[in-house]
C-alpha cells in the first residue's frame, strides 16, 4: 500500500531566504494549525480516505437536505400565505360581486356565457307562451261571440218555421173540417141515392152495358187525362227541383241553416203538390165508385123497369150530362184552385227570396260592421304581430350571433378547461364564480321582469328550476 507523506507548508519568504540564515525567520502556529498539522503528518491507507471521502460527502448531503428542507418550509409557508390572500381577496371581490347591482347590459356584455343565453332563451320561450295563450283566449272570444250570434239567428229560424207550421197545421184542421162536411153531405146524397136505386135494380143490360162501355171509354180518357196530369206534375216537381237545385248551387256557401231551410221549403212544395196529387187521386176514385154504383142501379133499374127504359135512359143521359157537367165543373175549379195554389206558392216563394235577400242584406250589412271591427282588430293584430315578427327576425338574428359567439365561447370553454388543468385553475375558478353569480342575479331579475309583465307561472317553471353553478355559467 502506498504511502503518503504529509503536505508541508513552505511560505514564500523561507523560499526567499533559502540558503540563507533561516533562524531569523518566526512563525506562529495555532491549535488548529498544529492540529492540521498532525492530521497531514498521519500516513492514512485508501480506505481511510474512502471512508473520510465518503463521510464528507455525507456530511454535505445531509446539510444540502436540511437546506433544501428549509427551502421547502419556506415555500410551502409563502404558498399558504399567497393562498390565503387570495381565497379572501376573492372571496371579498365575489361579496362585492354579489351585492353589486345590475346595470341592465349584461345581457350584450357577456353573450358568451351559456347560462345568459339559455335564460334568455327560457324568458323569450315564455313570452312566446303567453302570447300564444293570449291568442287563444282572443280566439275562443270570437268564436264565443259567433255562436251566440248563430244561436240568436238559429232561434229567429226556428220561430218563423214554428209559425209556419201552425200555420200550415191550422190550414189543414180548416180544410180536414171541410173534407168531413163534404163527406156527410156525400154521404148523406150516397143514402138517398141507395134508396132510390133499390127501386131501379132492374135497369136493362143494354143501357148497362152502354153505360159500362161509355164508362170505359171515359175512365180511358180520365187515365190518360190522370196521366198528362201526373206529367204535368212532374214536369212542375222537375221544375221545383232545378230551381232548388240552382238556388241551392247559388247558395253553396251560405251556413248550414240556410240549406236546412231551402231543404224545409223544397219538401213543403213537394208535401204540397203531393198532397193535392192525393186529394185528384181521392177524387178520381170517388167518382169512379160513384160511376160503379150508378152503373150497377141503372142496370138493377132496366131489369125491373123494362117499360121505362126510355125515361130511365133519358134520364141517365141528363144525369150523365149533369154528372159530367159537374165533373167539368169540378175538374175546371180544381184547376183553377191549383192556379192558384200555384200561385200562391210562387207568391210565397217570391216572398220568401224577398225575405232571403233582404236578410241577407242585413246580414252583410251586419257583417260589414263585424268586419270593420275585426278588420280593426286584425289590424292592431297585425301591428303587434308586425312588431313581434320584427322582434323575432332581431332575435333570430341575435340568435345566429350568439351560435357564433357560442361556438367562440365552446373554442374559449375548451381553453378554459386546458387552463383549469394548469397551474391559473383559481383565476378561471374565480370567473367562472363570478359569471355563475351574474347568471343567477340574472335569471332572478328576469323572473321578476316576467313575473311583474303577467307571465303565468307554469312558463316560469323551467326558468325557476334552472340550477347554475361553476360547470354550467
Amino acid at each position: 500500500m502506498p504511502l503518503k507523506t504529509p503536505h508541508t507548508q513552505h511560505s514564500s519568504s523561507a523560499t526567499r531566504q533559502a540558503g540563507k540564515d533561516i533562524a531569523g525567520v518566526l512563525h506562529i502556529l495555532s491549535k488548529t494549525d498544529l492540529a492540521r498539522i498532525k492530521e497531514r503528518s498521519m500516513i492514512l491507507t485508501e480506505t481511510a480516505i474512502e471512508h473520510i471521502k465518503l463521510e464528507r460527502e455525507t456530511q454535505q448531503a445531509v446539510a444540502r437536505h436540511e437546506s433544501m428542507e428549509r427551502k421547502r418550509r419556506m415555500m410551502e409557508k409563502e404558498a399558504e400565505v399567497r393562498a390565503r390572500r387570495e381565497q379572501s381577496a376573492m372571496e371579498m371581490e365575489l361579496d362585492a360581486e354579489r351585492q353589486a347591482l345590475l346595470s341592465g347590459n349584461e345581457m350584450v356584455n357577456n353573450q358568451h356565457l351559456e347560462s345568459l343565453r339559455k335564460i334568455n332563451s327560457l324568458s323569450v320561450a315564455a313570452i312566446g307562451y303567453q302570447l300564444c295563450d293570449s291568442l287563444k283566449e282572443h280566439q275562443r272570444e270570437r268564436k264565443i261571440v259567433e255562436t251566440r250570434y248563430d244561436n240568436v239567428h238559429d232561434s229567429i229560424m226556428e220561430r218563423d218555421r214554428r209559425c209556419n207550421n201552425q200555420k200550415r197545421k191550422d190550414d189543414e184542421s180548416i180544410a180536414f173540417a171541410k173534407r168531413m162536411e163534404a163527406r156527410q153531405m156525400l154521404e148523406v146524397q150516397i143514402a138517398e141515392r141507395q134508396r132510390q136505386l133499390i127501386r131501379d135494380e132492374e135497369a136493362k143490360d143494354i143501357e148497362s152495358r152502354k153505360i159500362l162501355d161509355l164508362y170505359k171509354q171515359y175512365e180511358v180518357e180520365e187515365r190518360k187525362k190522370t196521366e198528362q196530369h201526373r206529367e204535368k206534375q212532374m214536369e212542375m216537381m222537375r221544375q221545383v227541383t232545378e230551381t232548388n237545385e240552382r238556388i241551392k248551387d247559388m247558395k253553396e256557401q251560405m251556413l248550414i241553416r240556410d240549406k236546412k231551410e231551402e231543404i224545409a221549403a223544397a219538401a213543403y212544395l213537394r208535401n204540397k203538390v203531393l198532397e193535392e196529387e192525393a186529394k185528384l187521386n181521392e177524387n178520381a176514385r170517388i167518382r169512379k165508385l160513384k160511376e160503379l154504383r150508378i152503373a150497377k142501379l141503372r142496370a138493377q133499374q132496366e131489369k125491373a123497369q123494362d117499360k121505362e127504359a126510355l125515361q130511365d135512359e133519358i134520364r141517365s143521359k141528363k144525369s150523365y150530362e149533369e154528372t159530367e157537367k159537374k165533373a167539368r165543373l169540378k175538374k175546371e175549379q180544381d184547376k183553377e184552385k191549383k192556379q192558384m195554389l200555384l200561385q200562391s206558392i210562387m207568391q210565397d216563394r217570391k216572398k220568401q227570396e224577398i225575405f232571403h235577400i233582404e236578410q241577407s242584406k242585413r246580414m252583410r250589412a251586419l257583417d260589414a260592421n263585424t268586419d270593420l271591427i275585426g278588420q280593426q282588430q286584425a289590424e292592431s293584430e297585425y301591428q303587434r304581430l308586425k312588431a313581434a315578427e320584427i322582434a323575432i327576425n332581431a332575435r333570430n338574428v341575435m340568435h345566429n350571433t350568439l351560435l357564433l359567439q357560442q361556438i367562440e365561447a365552446n373554442n374559449q370553454r375548451r381553453i378554459k378547461d386546458r387552463l383549469f388543468e394548469q397551474n391559473d385553475a383559481k383565476l378561471i375558478e374565480k370567473k367562472a364564480m363570478k359569471d355563475s353569480i351574474l347568471a343567477e342575479k340574472v335569471r332572478i331579475d328576469t323572473l321578476q321582469k316576467l313575473k311583474t309583465g303577467g307571465v303565468s307561472e307554469k312558463y316560469l317553471r323551467n326558468l325557476r328550476r334552472m340550477e347554475i353553478n361553476e360547470t354550467n355559467a
